[in-house]
């Protein structure tokens, strides 16, 4: 973690209220080494350019992110962003690839310019999926359906928000105990259309799922991520460790 990078969480992240998550998930890609990081919602780029980091250090991995630039107009006023744009407004890819480059990281991220949906994806599986563009009942039922036949055997989803917005508290926690119970609702499949409903009703049954509720004590809208642990079912927890005796 370099002290450029640490300046533009404290700076910047507040804007999205990932000053702190984005920290977090910066220790957990160096922690799980994952080799295909997905986000949706780069918003300023704060997760990004952390997790971008992180996969730096590790020597393996790539972070692809995707927005639309939707919010640029307003948050390209903010003053860290025009501090560090200089002369004039860059467009947001530019601003987004530009600090890329500032911090270092350039090498380790893409920034794929659409909106979501449709939902974009790489062609490998992925290792860490962080959601952080709709935390509603609705969105998390699309991300799951369309991103849950592409997760790795040994892979994590966090949802930012979801925690704490009571609906998708409720929906996770139901959700998460019929996948336990090799259950795929009906509603899921619905979404997921005939092919990844084929691969949803033959992976959850050959998986564990754990739900983590990570909840900030602080007076903001973004104050949680709700973490999904995908795992298969074994008797030794993934990615597999050398056992201690």
């Amino acid at each position: 973690m370099t002290p450029e990078l640490l300046e533009y969480a404290r700076d910047l992240g507040p804007e999205y209220g990932t000053d702190v998550s984005s920290i977090y998930l910066y220790a957990m890609v160096r922690l799980q080494r994952p080799e295909v990081v997905l986000e949706l919602g780069a918003g300023l780029g704060t997760c990004a350019y952390l997790m971008a980091q992180a996969v730096k250090e590790n020597g393996v991995g790539h972070v692809w992110t995707v927005d639309d630039g939707s919010h640029w107009p307003t948050t390209s006023l903010h003053d860290g962003v025009r501090r560090r744009a200089g002369d004039g407004t860059p467009g947001y890819g530019d601003y987004i690839r530009g600090q890329a480059r500032a911090l270092g990281v350039a090498d380790n991220i893409t920034l794929i310019e659409a909106s979501v949906p449709p939902y974009p994806a790489p062609n490998s599986s992925i290792d860490l999926l962080f959601s952080d563009f709709r935390h509603d009942p609705q969105g998390i039922i699309g991300l799951f359906a369309t991103y849950l036949p592409r997760m790795s055997a040994a892979s994590s989803i966090y949802v930012d928000s979801a925690s704490t917005y009571y609906p998708s508290y409720l929906l996770l926690e139901q959700l998460v105990g019929m996948f336990n119970r090799g259950i795929v609702p009906q509603h899921l499949l619905g979404a997921a259309g005939r092919a990844n409903a084929d691969k949803l009703l033959e992976l959850v049954p050959r998986r564990r799922f754990t739900l983590v509720h990570i909840t900030e004590p602080a007076a903001q809208e973004q104050n949680s991520m709700a973490w999904l642990k995908i795992e298969p079912q074994d008797l030794l927890p993934h990615p597999l460790a050398q056992m201690r005796e």
